[in-house]
């Protein structure tokens, strides 16, 4: 994967650093390639927690259905290439190596561009929306980055449906204090006279996207209120359940193979998506969607590595993900292994840690506190350790180590139960040295 590696490089190297507001730079960028972003209809997801989940349900749907489908996802956990995937696959090296060229040589060719270089994530937006134009895709399921009015994903010009899933605080140093100016940053995506759906859950953010589709003429739907979740039950295995939903809708005992209860709202918000647009789907079929959900994986989130004893990595980087986290852990875990826990955590810097340390601190694991090497962004385990005993953390239950593998396999030694978690790049981290573990395949 060496010319991943390269080509990530490349893109950096010509690209301004940091996030800044404002869609002229990539707008002028996507004129320069042809305006690719036009030539194929898409769904538009964006939210805090479960759009990567929600965008794999909902590609697999598309797909299953007989569609050419397009996918773009952020962060990538090892690679480059799993950020766009064609009908469920990674591209190869040479059309990646092909079209970011073409991007970068089109930055350095204009002088507006070349002195004022759009970000990492909007050339890269630019490449994926340019590999899928020369794909020719039937339609494209696209996760935004971050927020959504501002957004390089919010350039997409034929997006028959605006998919919000749940919202919580985040990027408030980018998109707001309350989760309110959070939630109409992201509610700004939905498109005149469109379609969107929204997880809901919060009063007065339902009351929000309904004014927002009210003023954009759009059909708003809001999943708590028109489809019902019925007799769910997890286990480490996945997932089933019972979905009902307008005009008599039942499906009955779906299943997932990803577990955590937060996966059958991802599954669901995908189901009920999929009726939202099923004039663009040939032969909707209720069986092929079934057939779609169950065979649905997204790597690193509650992705359980091994079963006994169990192992389990999840990418939960922020307070509302480690909530969604520390919930599946009590319900999936037996008492045995919630008694005996061990967390490999680390975060990035900018993130809200401590908040997390308080909610993992409910299962009283022994905190096994790491850096990952090279990442410049990532908090020191010395700070992580210094947070974890201002909340109380007893300080035999948390463990220093500057290599998150000799952190793992100490928590491994004395724990019944690992759990590896606080950032997507520490799950990445381990998703590329999955072989050096030495797991037990079921």
């Amino acid at each position: 994967m060496q010319i991943f590696s390269s080509l990530e490089q490349l893109i950096q190297v010509n690209s301004s650093p940091g996030i800044r507001p404002g869609l002229d730079r990539i707008r002028r960028l996507l004129d320069i390639l042809g305006n690719p972003q036009d030539s194929f209809p898409s769904i538009h997801i964006v939210g805090t927690n479960g759009k990567g989940s929600t965008t794999a349900f909902i590609e697999s749907i598309l797909r299953k259905h007989g569609l050419r489908t397009g996918r773009y996802t952020s962060p990538h956990l090892v690679h480059l290439s799993e950020r766009v995937q064609v009908n469920g696959s990674n591209l190869p090296q040479e059309s990646w190596e092909r079209i970011v060229k073409k991007v970068i040589r089109s930055i350095r060719s204009d002088t507006r561009l070349h002195n004022d270089p759009p970000s990492f994530f909007e050339t890269l937006t630019a490449a994926a929306f340019l590999m899928m134009k020369d794909e020719d895709i039937d339609m494209a399921v696209v996760e935004a980055g971050m927020g959504g009015r501002l957004d390089a994903t919010n350039l997409l010009g034929k997006v028959i449906l605006s998919v919000i899933t749940p919202i919580a605080l985040d990027h408030a140093e980018f998109l707001g204090n309350s989760i309110q100016e959070i939630a109409f940053e992201k509610f700004s995506v939905i498109r005149k006279r469109g379609k969107a759906i929204f997880s809901g859950g919060d009063y007065k953010l339902e009351s929000l996207f309904l004014q927002l589709c009210e003023t954009n003429h759009a059909h708003g739907t809001i999943l708590d209120k028109t489809w019902i979740v019925e007799n769910p039950e997890c286990s480490l295995e996945g997932c089933h359940y019972t979905l009902k939903g307008p005009e008599k809708t039942i499906y009955e005992d779906i299943q997932t193979s990803m577990t955590g209860f937060f996966q059958i709202c991802n599954s669901a918000m995908a189901i009920a998506s999929s009726n939202l647009i099923r004039e663009h789907l040939p032969l909707f079929s209720m069986q092929t969607i079934h057939s779609a959900i169950k065979e649905t994986v997204w790597p690193g989130r509650f992705e359980v590595l091994q079963r006994d004893p169990p192992i389990v990595l999840d990418g939960a980087h922020n307070p509302a993900g480690m909530e969604n986290l520390v919930d599946t852990l009590a319900r999936l875990f037996k008492d045995s292994e919630r008694n005996s826990l061990g967390v490999v955590f680390t975060s990035m810097k900018d993130k809200d840690f401590l908040q997390s340390l308080e909610i993992l601190q409910k299962m009283n694991p022994v905190l096994f506190c790491c850096s990952i090497p090279g990442n410049s962004r990532c908090a020191h385990a010395r700070d992580i350790a210094s947070k974890a005993y201002e909340i109380g953390w007893p300080t035999p239950r948390v463990l220093i180590y500057d290599d998150p593998m000799e952190a793992f396999q100490e928590a491994r030694n004395i724990s019944s139960a690992v759990v590896i978690c606080g950032s997507l790049y520490l799950a990445g981290y381990f998703k590329a040295r999955e072989q050096l573990l030495n797991l037990k395949k079921e």
